[in-house]
This record gives structure tokens, C-alpha cells and sequence, in this order.
């Protein structure tokens, strides 16, 4: 077996035991210890120098701000704002993805996972070209990873109602419910694309951590280079 298939095979099982370990401790299972655990396994050793792992909340040059980010993936050469001991704030500019961790995905988790998200992709994005490849990246590319979830025929309704109800600018990148399925923007951005529907469903249960590392790392990787349009910020209040 390849090297990076057996690897990530493993992190599936070493998750599935971490969030059983957890779940002996108390009911729900502490979010918090499993997002920690999700970040030393699966982030922390295996993403690129190049970024730094942050939660907070993201804003932009007209002063919109997200929700409350659980994990941002960022560029290591930005500024942040912080204020003591409350929340980060980072310029909407640094973030390259974020990501929701769940214990288990239900309908009320699924919409404010799902909030979260249309909160950044709402943001106003100042990046411009510079000795870089290819176009700067027009979004913040935006995951949930959860431990577990409702069967796939129901998260299927879920789908369904979203995508009638929620414009294609605001959605999701890409889900992993570990050890069950994948689904993923049909954009053709990473993976092939897959007729006209709007989402791929993946039921590869094994390779789901896989599919996520590929997804994600394709969407962060060389983009250090690329300019922030900075003189965005320097526009009064009253000038806006």
C-alpha cells in the first residue's frame, strides 16, 4: 500500500480510538479535547511551514467580521489583532481556510456549521498579484471535520434543503465524517469533476482523512507570495 494511503488509513483509526477515549470521560464528548486532538494529529504534523493553525474571528477592511472561527489556517507572515485574553481577530487577507470540528453532525450542527461558514464567505477579500503563480485565490476555502454524524440518507435531506435555500457563494468546501463519506464542492478545483451535480458524495469510508489532507493542502499551498491591497484598511469610517 502507498505510504500516504497507509498513513492516513492509520489517523483514521488513531482518531476513532482518541474520540472513544474521550467519550469515556463524560456525555457529549468535550469538543474541546477532541478539536485539540484532531490539530496535534492530523494538522500540526503534516501541513507546510508556511501557515500557522489559529482560531478566532476573521475580519475584513470594511470592518465585517465572521463568527467565531473553531480552527483558521494562516499565513505565518501576517498580522493579527488581539486584545488580552479575548478573541483574535485576523485579517480576512491571512486566512487561506478554516475549519468546523464536530462531535456529531445533526441538523442544528449541520446549520450553524453551516452559519460559520457564510460568515467568512461574506467577507471581502483585498489580495492582489505578486511574484506568485497563477491568480491570487479569491475565497477562503471552508471544511468541516466531525467524528461522527446522522446516517448519509438524512444528511442527504439536509443537502438538499441548503442547497435550495443558500446561494452558491456562501457554501461549504468540504465535509469528512470520519470513517463514513466525504462530500465535496463539484468545482473541479481538486478533484475531478463529476457530471453537473453540485456536490460529490465520496462513501469511500477508509480514505476519507485522505481526501480531506489532499483537498485541503491543494488549497494552501503556494500562496505566500501573493500581496495584501493594504491601503483598503486606511479608509475612515466616514470615507466608506
Amino acid at each position: 500500500m502507498p505510504i500516504l494511503f497507509e498513513r492516513m488509513e492509520n489517523e483514521i483509526e488513531s482518531l476513532k480510538a482518541a474520540y472513544r477515549n474521550v467519550a469515556i470521560v463524560g456525555s457529549p464528548p468535550d469538543i474541546g479535547k477532541q478539536r485539540e486532538i484532531f490539530i496535534q494529529r492530523v494538522l500540526k504534523n503534516m501541513l507546510p511551514s508556511t501557515v500557522e493553525i489559529c482560531s478566532g474571528v476573521l475580519f475584513d477592511a470594511e470592518d465585517k467580521r465572521s463568527n467565531q472561527q473553531d480552527i483558521i489556517i494562516y499565513r505565518r507572515d501576517m498580522p493579527k489583532l488581539s486584545f488580552g485574553e479575548g478573541p483574535q481577530f485576523l485579517f480576512v487577507e491571512g486566512a487561506l481556510a478554516t475549519i468546523e470540528v464536530k462531535s456529531k453532525i445533526d441538523e442544528q450542527e449541520f446549520n450553524r456549521a453551516m452559519d460559520n461558514i457564510k460568515s467568512v464567505k461574506s467577507l471581502k477579500i483585498y489580495r492582489k498579484m505578486g511574484m506568485s503563480w497563477g491568480p491570487a485565490p479569491k475565497e477562503i476555502k471552508c471544511y468541516v471535520f466531525s467524528y461522527d454524524s446522522v446516517e448519509l440518507d438524512t444528511f442527504k435531506t439536509y443537502l438538499d434543503r441548503y442547497i435550495k435555500k443558500v446561494e452558491s457563494t456562501y457554501w461549504f468546501d468540504f465535509i469528512t465524517i470520519l470513517d463514513k463519506f466525504n462530500i465535496y464542492k463539484n468545482d473541479g478545483s481538486v478533484f475531478q469533476k463529476h457530471g453537473e451535480s453540485n456536490f460529490v458524495i465520496d462513501t469511500a469510508s477508509k480514505w476519507t482523512i485522505l481526501g480531506f489532507f489532499i483537498h485541503l493542502v491543494a488549497n494552501i499551498s503556494g500562496f505566500s507570495l501573493f500581496q495584501i491591497d493594504w491601503s483598503k484598511y486606511h479608509v475612515p469610517p466616514d470615507k466608506r
